[in-house]
């Protein structure tokens, strides 16, 4: 309450929204988070991390398209985001266009070549993409698994994680 109460009596910096933000969504309190990322957002119009915050909570409550939206917003901004390509291609993951979610993980990728969530994504993708093909889908097992090797890459022997053992 001390927190709510200093934020809507002051001009807050856009970090400290994004902070209290995170707190409202650990709490589950999307609607609020997302007003509080609003009022950052228009003290910061230009901050895309800002933009992606919001659609990652927009992503949360299912609201894929808005998360796209957001995602989108952001990219224009700032091209170079890892966050808002990952941010649109998981949008665009579970609205079901798993091409262009595949498309936007690589972007991702390119950006942060070692960030394991997005390889793993990428893994995740071709896997679906081989099992939706049947017979033409050799490519996409073969990306699934190198995908994987990349992730598997990233860590140190012995402290791979199960998920990506079996």
């Amino acid at each position: 309450a001390l927190l709510s109460d200093a934020v809507q009596r002051c001009d807050i910096a856009p970090e400290a929204g994004r902070l209290y933000a995170d707190g409202l969504v650990q709490r589950g309190e999307h609607d609020a988070a997302i007003k509080q990322l609003d009022a950052a957002v228009a003290l910061a119009a230009e901050d895309a991390s800002l933009l992606v915050k919001r659609g990652e909570v927009f992503l949360r409550k299912g609201e894929n398209a808005k998360a796209v939206a957001e995602a989108d917003a952001a990219l224009l901004l700032d091209r170079q985001s890892a966050a808002a390509w990952r941010l649109r291609a998981q949008a665009t993951q579970r609205i079901g266009d798993l091409q262009r979610a595949l498309a936007d993980y690589h972007r991702a990728a390119g950006i942060e070549s070692e960030d394991r969530e997005t390889l793993l994504a990428i893994a995740q993708v071709h896997w679906t993409l081989a099992h939706q093909r049947g017979s033409s889908s050799q490519r996409h097992f073969q990306q699934s698994l190198a995908s994987l090797q990349a992730v598997l890459d990233t860590y140190q022997e012995g402290e791979e994680p199960q998920q990506t053992l079996y």
